[in-house]
């Protein structure tokens, strides 16, 4: 046998067929990935804010972190802002300051 026609394609062999109770994917609709995209990206802004809010908190930088937690109100959903607030506190090991609970309504 030469070295190429090892490789031609016996037609001879039978093809291979699924079994009928066999689940086809189906592949992902357009919205579907539009909400994996959206969603991956909500998750690499919380870690980001996090991070940022962790920095100013162990440097004690009291202004910076009152204009950005002011910030942080006005452009992202409440819920999502208060809880990278509280995860960033509790990671520093320190209390959350009262104006910032009350700019949340979370006294």
């Amino acid at each position: 046998m030469t070295f190429t026609r090892q490789f031609e394609v016996n037609s001879e062999l039978p093809k291979a067929e699924l079994p009928q109770d066999t689940n086809i994917p189906i592949p992902p609709t357009v919205e579907a990935i539009k909400a994996d995209i959206a969603s991956t990206l909500i998750q690499m802004t919380s870690e980001v804010v996090i991070s940022d809010l962790c920095n100013m908190i162990a440097k004690d930088q009291t202004f910076s972190l009152e204009g950005y937690v002011m910030c942080l109100y006005r452009i992202i959903a409440h819920d999502k802002g208060w809880g990278c607030i509280l995860q960033a506190f509790s990671q520093q090991g320190k209390p959350i300051p009262e104006k910032i609970k009350k700019l949340y309504k979370r006294t």
